[in-house]
């Protein structure tokens, strides 16, 4: 079983490049009238600080016993380009941080879409807490794959 965990992991990995390829080239559509959004985690049109990203963490959801995986990137919006620059120079601790409180979910959590704006939140705060220079203002999921 652990095998076939495995070599899922990577063909997503190799085929990364195709999925967002393919996925770049798709039509935006937007909606007529916009979804009610959480103004703490959606900037106003145009309105965008300097971005840093995490990508490629892997973890396995609360409760699991190694039979699923979250395969998650993140993208932190600041206002500061020092704080982004701090992430970049602590990305080793931020990261196992991120590890730390995605693994601490379960997969049922992990996939309610109800609860990604409080797991954000979540996973900010943990950030601004390793922080000195600032704080992040957004966070972003750029991938989100949960098997």
């Amino acid at each position: 079983m652990l095998l076939a965990a495995a070599g899922g992991i990577g063909v997503t990995y190799l085929q990364y490049g195709r999925i967002a390829e393919t996925a770049a080239a798709l039509p935006f559509v937007q909606a007529s009238e916009p979804a009610t959004a959480d103004t703490s985690t959606t900037p106003p049109p145009g309105e965008y600080g300097s971005f840093t990203e995490l990508e490629g963490l892997i973890v396995n959801p609360a409760g699991s016993d190694g039979t699923r995986y979250l395969a998650v990137s993140l993208a932190f919006e600041s206002s500061s380009s020092s704080v982004v620059q701090e992430i970049k120079n602590k990305e080793v601790v931020v990261r196992d941080a991120m590890l730390n409180l995605l693994s601490e979910r379960t997969a049922t959590e992990l996939s309610d879409p109800d609860r990604r704006t409080a797991l954000k939140d979540s996973l900010r705060g943990h950030t601004n807490h390793l922080l000195t220079s600032g704080t992040v203002d957004r966070l972003y999921f750029t991938q989100f794959v949960l098997q």
